[in-house]
């Protein structure tokens, strides 16, 4: 006879039987003996050791109606946030705190962008140099190409620095600190916005069938949409710090202050074609795959930085009109095609608008959050 479905029957008969009081883990081995020799005939004791552990002394108490639930599938540790409440027609969130506002007019406020020398990442600069009064990094791998970017650095001088850095280049984005150091004297990140990334280039399209997929192009795309953000995040999080730890009265003041300081954020710039949850076409299998992984690291991040105040997540900017996304527009619903001054506006209002609960999730660009 099979000892499995008795088993699931005494489990059954004991929830029911005791549903209400708490009993030991001896008392719940008994009772399952004792029912289970009735339907058995045959001494379980072994078995029922294998299954449950020898109990002894200081066994827990347990109440038997958790023991019947714990088969039952468990909801998810991380259900999805309601969507963010965005208010389309203003410059602002509806649920921007004092604080976030307060950080716009920080002139010590430090904001660092990747991809700045065009699309989304040059549209970000821009915004962040109008709408706050802090100092932007613009990071690029040739600024003598980036005209408009250097035109944008010229006309603030004293705001805009424009970082040369190969994200392809490990020692590039290690040495960032130093250079936030040298170049504008900063020891201190608010916001990391991870905006590079690559969908196509000179020589590949997305691949359409699993034939067309080569090493070569999936270490491509894996470098510089998965690797580059968190090599990026590893390498500016201890300048991210927000949270205050008091250590010397005579500090106190000015830690207090510091406290005052919004908990800084990482944002990048995902897609909603790397959620795993959300694919229902297939194709593209780089740059999915890619995406879906920085997805990964966004969550893992998340919950590693969460000691130091630093909020962690991705973005889904939407199908916008930029080069990375030139050769796919024309199937692009009516309406659906942004302008990049939107796009950015209400990531913008995004990063402005989350809260430590929001970190490790993805949000799109109208503020609901896409499941990975």
């Amino acid at each position: 006879m099979s000892l499995f479905p008795s088993r699931l029957l005494c489990l059954g008969a004991v929830a029911r039987q005791h549903q209400h009081r708490v009993i030991s883990r001896t008392q719940q081995l008994s009772i399952l003996t004792t029912t289970l020799k009735r339907k058995s005939g045959s001494s379980l004791s072994s078995t029922l050791d294998c299954t449950y552990g020898k109990t002894g002394r200081g066994s827990r108490s347990l109440s038997s109606s958790t023991v019947w639930r714990s088969s039952q599938q468990q909801p998810s540790s991380h259900p999805l946030p309601s969507p963010l409440d965005l208010d389309n027609s203003t410059a602002t969130t509806t649920t921007t705190t004092t604080l976030n506002l307060a950080r716009r007019a920080d002139v010590d406020a430090v904001y660092v962008c990747t991809g700045a020398n065009r699309g989304l990442g040059f549209e970000f600069v821009r915004q962040l140099l109008t709408e706050t009064h802090g100092t932007v990094y613009g990071l690029c791998r040739d600024p003598e190409s980036a005209h408009e970017l250097v035109a944008l650095s010229d006309a603030h001088p004293n705001r805009m620095h424009i970082v040369r850095t190969d994200l392809t280049v490990p020692a590039d984005i290690a040495s960032l600190p130093s250079k936030l150091s040298e170049m504008g004297g900063h020891e201190r990140v608010d916001f990391l916005i991870n905006t590079a990334g690559i969908l196509h280039g000179s020589n590949h399209m997305p691949e359409r069938a699993l034939r067309e997929v080569t090493a070569e192009w999936m270490e491509t795309n894996f470098k510089i949409n998965t690797v580059a953000p968190l090599l990026m995040t590893q390498a500016l999080a201890p300048l991210m710090k927000t949270k205050v730890v008091r250590k010397k009265k005579q500090q106190q003041q000015q830690q207090q202050q510091q406290q005052q300081r919004p908990p800084s954020v990482v944002a990048n710039l995902s897609a909603r074609v790397g959620s795993i949850g959300d694919n229902r076409l297939g194709g593209w299998y780089s740059y999915r795959i890619s995406k879906a992984a920085q997805n990964m690291a966004t969550r893992t991040m998340a919950l590693e930085l969460a000691r130091q105040n630093t909020i962690v997540i991705g973005l889904h900017p939407g199908t916008v009109r930029t080069g990375l996304s030139g050769p796919f527009q024309k199937g692009v619903a009516e309406g659906k095609l942004f302008e990049p001054e939107f796009s950015v506006a209400q990531m913008r209002k995004i990063i402005e608008a989350v809260e430590p609960t929001h970190s490790g999730h993805c949000f799109a660009w109208d503020g609901v959050c896409i499941p990975f």
